[in-house]
C-alpha cells in the first residue's frame, strides 16, 4: 500500500519543493520496513490465522459466560424469592406459636388461679384408714373405725369422706350408717346413710359417703361411725369385709 502511494509522495514533495534526491534514503528505508513487514506476515501467517480463531474462540466463550452469567442471576433471583417466602411464612408461624403459647400458658395460669381460689380455704387436717376388721355390730359404735382431729376455727364446716364395706343381710331389712362427731350427731343435720336388703339377698360392696358438718367449735374432736337398723325396719348389719380398706377423712371448709 505504502508502494502504490509513492508516486503520490513524490508529487507532493515537488509541489512542496522538496528535492527528490534528498529523501531517496528515507526512501530506501520505507522499502526495507514494507518487506520486512511483508516478510513477518508471511512467516507469521499461521500465527495471526490462529490468533484470529482464537480471538474468535475466546469472544464465543466470553459470550457463553455472559450467558451462564445472566442464568445464574436469574437462578439466584429465584432463590432469594424463595428464601424471603420461607423466612415470612417462618416469621408467621413463630407469631402463631407464640400465641398458641401465650394462649395455653394464659389458660394454664387461669385455671391454676381458680383452682387455688376454690381450694384457699380447704385444708385436709386428718385422716385415718385401715384394712377390716369386718365388725358385725348391728346397734352401737364400729369402734375400730375412729379418727381425731384438731379444728382451727370454729366458724368453718368439716366436710366428711367416709369409704368402707356396708352389707344388710335379710328379707326385707335395712340398716342405717351414721357419722358422729365427738359421739354426737352434727348439729345442723344428721349424716345418716341406709342400706335396704330385699328377698333374702346380702352383697358386700364398698361404698363412699360424705357429709358436711357445721356448728363444731374449734379444738380438738373425734369421728366415729355408729350403725343401727333403720326407723321402721330390723336388720343384720355388717361393717367391712375381707379385710376390705376403709378411709375416714375430714377436711376444714369455709
Amino acid at each position: 500500500m505504502i508502494l502504490k502511494q509513492l508516486p503520490r509522495m513524490l508529487a507532493i514533495s515537488a509541489v512542496m519543493g522538496m528535492s527528490v534526491p534528498a529523501h531517496a534514503d528515507e526512501l530506501q528505508d520505507l522499502k526495507r520496513n514494507v518487506q520486512e513487514l511483508e516478510n513477518y506476515i508471511i512467516d507469521n501467517a499461521q500465527a495471526i490465522v490462529d490468533a484470529g480463531e482464537d480471538r474468535a474462540a475466546l469472544q464465543k466463550e466470553i459470550q457463553q459466560l455472559r450467558e451462564e452469567k445472566q442464568q445464574l442471576k436469574a437462578t439466584v433471583d429465584k432463590l432469594v424469592t424463595r428464601l424471603d417466602q420461607l423466612t415470612q411464612a417462618l416469621e408467621k408461624s413463630t407469631a402463631l406459636t407464640k400465641a398458641y403459647a401465650n394462649t395455653k400458658a394464659s389458660q394454664a395460669e387461669q385455671a391454676a388461679k381458680a383452682y387455688a381460689k376454690a381450694h384457699a380455704n380447704t385444708k385436709v387436717i386428718a385422716y385415718a384408714t385401715g384394712n377390716g376388721p369386718m365388725d358385725g355390730t348391728d346397734v352401737g359404735q364400729i369402734t375400730s373405725r375412729v379418727l381425731r382431729f384438731t379444728k382451727a376455727k370454729t366458724h368453718t364446716k368439716i366436710r366428711i369422706n367416709y369409704t368402707d364395706n356396708l352389707s344388710t343381710k335379710g328379707h326385707v331389712k335395712a340398716c342405717r350408717w351414721e357419722i358422729r362427731v365427738d359421739g354426737r350427731s352434727c348439729p345442723n343435720q344428721a349424716l345418716v346413710y341406709d342400706d335396704y336388703a330385699h328377698r333374702f339377698e346380702q352383697t358386700y360392696s364398698t361404698r363412699t359417703v360424705v357429709g358436711y358438718c357445721s356448728g363444731v367449735a374449734a379444738g380438738s374432736h373425734t369421728i366415729g361411725i355408729w350403725v343401727s337398723t333403720t326407723p321402721g325396719y330390723s336388720g343384720d348389719c355388717d361393717t367391712g369385709w375381707s379385710n376390705s380398706t376403709w378411709v375416714i377423712e375430714v377436711i376444714e371448709v369455709n
